[in-house]
């Protein structure tokens, strides 16, 4: 809705003002947001807000139809015309008398803080309508910018020293101007700050940083500087620092933002917008369940560990299985084993709202009988710790010896070719290559008598992590499996260390079904063996004994 102008009347070189009165422009929807424009304006004049201020230098063109255009925040406007006829100076000084200031017009008067704020316009007598440079002693710089001016000032300076200069003209003019006591007469006039630039709808995200800079948002006429914006009905996580809102939301939903600006004198004026914080984006739930060690002896424990990614914690584990479980968060420890493949579950459930995420993870272990220990100080078997891939075909492996007969005295630890002997206990790390798969592990103890040696096939134990090599002291079996992952229907498998002994070989799943067996009475210095895989998919244990020997490697079948 738009309501018709008055038409207005100005005097060349007389400064001169008019504002838009309220109600001129009316919106439905956002009443408080509108922006207004001039164009068509004669030279010499200004519009800022809703002030069209100035001292026009022509009447060539007048009457002069200017247009007021309000603009609202979807960019939809309306305009309306203002008649503005522009008068012949009332004196027209004689082309002999000198440029000069004779005066200045007082617009307004702001209190700010311990100072006020005016707004002025000089007044000229001796105009060519050539350019005019005017400034103000210390307080503002030459400028050619058409008045009024501002400046903010301290009462105990009450008189500005006011300077111009007409281009063609020789004067330098000067004025006295009593500030002070002109607003004193005049008073002291305040308008509240203006919408300047609508706060269109934001979006934020739960757990993701949010910024946005509120500088424009409002202008004072006055006060253009020193607005202060004060912001509520904000989400939880987010703040108002100055003109910068930020912070990051913890709870989704929408909240109306109402933004308030302030000036010095107390003026106000406010807007708002809708903030939408939306839930944050959840990965799909995984677990990932392991076991260590993952090949044990009746009388041993197990640790199952879950690793899970994904979904919106906190998470809840539930784990089942054989033997006795004894849970802690999301790792349970296992013991009281039968010999045989046994296979564990863990259920995993989320807290993502309304409806949770479940998933279930399954790891399977390998559980034998002990073997009789051996009498005296010997290495009975190998905990694999780690086994890092550095090429194709070298690792950099982690273990560490496990011995029998220990009595606490200093043990000297060695490997044939790979590591001069050191009393440092493990875990002991060596880079080796994959074309020799068993390293000769050796070892002596204050006091005891003779030389533990044990033969480490460290390849199997990186193909099984964290396998605990069960042997007896002097242990040969060496088990390769020929292509793993298996591409066909056959698992390849060489067999060295057994000359002329009896060797089994049987292939089960994770669930200890059997999937095929081979028995060989006699094996020869190498043997290769080929075990049916059937239609099977996904991970495989294959088991070897040679007497009290035994190997279990796991088998991938993609």
């Amino acid at each position: 809705m738009v309501s018709s102008l008055s038409s207005q009347t100005a005097t060349a070189g007389t400064y001169f003002t008019y504002v838009i009165p309220e109600g001129t422009f009316t919106d439905t929807e956002t009443p408080l947001s509108l922006r207004l424009s001039a164009s068509g304006l004669p030279a010499g004049l200004g519009f800022v807000g809703a002030t069209l201020s100035g001292i026009p230098s022509t009447t060539v063109g007048s009457p002069f139809t200017v247009s007021i255009t309000a603009t609202d925040p979807g960019g939809l406007s309306v305009s309306t015309p203002l008649l503005l006829t522009v008068l012949p100076a009332t004196t027209t000084p004689p082309p002999t008398q000198p440029f000069a200031i004779t005066g200045v017009t007082t617009i307004s008067c702001t209190p700010v803080a311990d100072r006020i704020n005016i707004n002025f316009a000089p007044r000229y007598a001796g105009l060519t309508g050539q350019s005019i440079a005017f400034e103000v002693v210390n307080e503002l710089a030459p400028t050619t910018d058409p008045a009024p001016y501002s400046l903010t000032l301290y009462r105990d300076n009450p008189v500005l020293s006011l300077k111009a200069t007409q281009t063609g003209s020789v004067e330098v003019a000067s004025f006295s101007y009593n500030w002070l006591a002109a607003c004193a007469s005049a008073g002291q006039d305040n308008t509240p700050p203006r919408l300047n630039s609508p706060v269109g709808n934001q979006t934020a995200v739960v757990g993701q940083g949010y910024s946005l800079n509120l500088a424009n948002t409002f202008a004072d006429q006055e006060t253009p500087n020193q607005i202060t914006l004060v912001a509520s009905g904000l989400p939880a996580g987010l703040s108002l620092v100055g003109t910068q809102l930020s912070g990051t939301p913890n709870g989704s939903g929408v909240s109306t933002v109402v933004l308030t600006a302030t000036d010095p004198g107390s003026l106000s004026a406010s807007t708002s917008f809708d903030l939408t914080v939306l839930p944050a984006v959840v990965g799909p739930l995984t677990v990932n369940l392991t076991a260590t060690p993952s090949q044990l002896v009746t009388s041993g424990s197990t640790t199952l560990t879950a690793s899970v990614s994904g979904g919106t914690g906190p998470y809840s584990y539930v784990f089942t299985g054989p033997g006795s479980i004894n849970p802690g968060g999301n790792s349970a420890t296992v013991s009281g084993l039968s010999a045989g493949v046994q296979t564990f579950r863990v259920v995993v459930s989320d807290a993502t709202s309304p409806v949770s995420q479940t998933v279930a993870g399954t790891v399977s272990v390998t559980v034998s009988e002990p073997s009789n220990p051996p009498s005296g100080f010997s290495i009975t078997g190998v905990n694999t710790v780690s086994c890092e891939v550095l090429s194709v075909g070298q690792r950099r492996l982690s273990f560490t010896p496990i011995y029998a007969g220990v009595s606490g005295q200093p043990i000297s630890f060695s490997v044939v070719n790979e590591l001069p002997a050191t009393t440092n206990a493990g875990p002991y790390s060596l880079n080796l290559y994959t074309d020799n798969p068993s390293i000769t592990l050796k070892a002596t103890q204050s006091g005891s008598a003779g030389e533990a040696s044990y033969v480490y096939n460290w390849l199997a134990g990186c193909n099984t992590p964290a396998r605990l090599g069960v042997g007896e002291a002097g242990s040969s079996l060496q088990v390769t499996i020929l292509g793993n992952p298996v591409e066909g229907k056959t698992l390849e498998v060489e067999i060295r260390g057994v000359s002329e002994q009896s060797v089994y070989l049987q292939l089960v799943d994770q669930q200890g079904k059997l999937i095929s067996h081979q028995h060989l009475q006699q094996a020869r210095e190498v043997d290769r063996v080929n075990l049916p895989v059937g239609q099977s998919r996904g991970v495989l244990v294959l088991g070897v004994q040679s007497g009290q020997q035994q190997q279990h490697l796991k088998v991938v079948i993609p």
